[in-house]
């Protein structure tokens, strides 16, 4: 049994997930009845299928979701450049037509993809999203492979930017934006293979120039699993008088 305490936090997550969209809108593009989403938005919990449409789309932790607990959007993991480069190469070869988005840091990358999708689910209810994928760390070997792919663009962000979408503190909606609030991808622009390959370099220069501490700090750090990752940032973030990396609800 869920207690009213539950319910109101457990809505005040959903409401901040939804952020300035509209909620039946929203919801219908999930695959949602308009009965379960004026139920969701009184702080209702879903079954295990509306939740399962809501990570669909949104990518979200349904465990932060339901407890507030972790970072409220699912990381994927990759070890290192390679993993993450081999990744994007079976992702790119699935035959669809992505869009692919590369945020360039000065020290690191990622790439992110983006694809309109439509899902059919059972007694006529159909989900049409726009699908986001992330792949990070992305040093040279992913951006070689992002280089050859026809639909890429290209925008500088900081170490801030990356560091939110690692940890789980950025998802789809702030990548894709909503009516009257601009999404971060939207003002990336096309890039050459060419532009993409000096990305590459630069950052891999710049990593090259660091001091070997920091070197080691970065390696052990993309070892760990999102919410060893998370802990790690804030605290130092906080040791460096910077306050937090990420903000959200709990």
């Amino acid at each position: 049994m869920i207690s009213e305490k539950q319910n109101k936090e457990f809505l005040c997550r959903i409401n901040w997930l939804l952020g300035p969209r509209q909620k039946h809108p929203w919801g219908r593009g999930l695959g949602l009845r308009n009965s379960r989403i004026d139920s969701i938005f009184k702080g209702i919990p879903p079954q295990v299928d509306g939740l399962e449409k809501i990570h669909r789309a949104e990518r979200v932790n349904l465990h932060w979701l339901i407890t507030g607990d972790g970072a409220p959007f699912v990381v994927p993991v990759f070890r290192d450049d390679a993993e993450t480069a081999e990744a994007l190469r079976a992702r790119l070869g699935d035959g669809r037509d992505y869009r692919l988005h590369i945020l360039a840091g000065r020290a690191e990358c990622a790439v992110v993809l983006t694809i309109p999708v439509v899902v059919e689910y059972q007694g006529d209810l159909e989900a049409s999203f726009t699908d986001v994928l992330v792949f990070q760390p992305a040093g040279e070997r992913t951006l070689g492979v992002a280089a050859e792919w026809r639909d890429r663009l290209v925008l500088p962000v900081d170490s801030t930017v990356l560091a939110q979408l690692r940890a789980g503190w950025m998802g789809p909606r702030d990548l894709l934006g909503a009516p009257g609030s601009p999404g971060l991808l939207g003002g990336a622009r096309p890039a050459t293979a060419e532009e993409v390959r000096r990305v590459a370099e630069q950052a891999a220069a710049y990593q090259a120039s660091a001091p070997v501490d920091e070197q080691r700090l970065v390696a052990c750090y993309r070892r760990l699993e999102a919410r060893q990752k998370e802990a790690v940032l804030v605290i130092a973030e906080g040791m460096a008088g910077d306050g937090e990396v990420g903000g959200g609800v709990s």
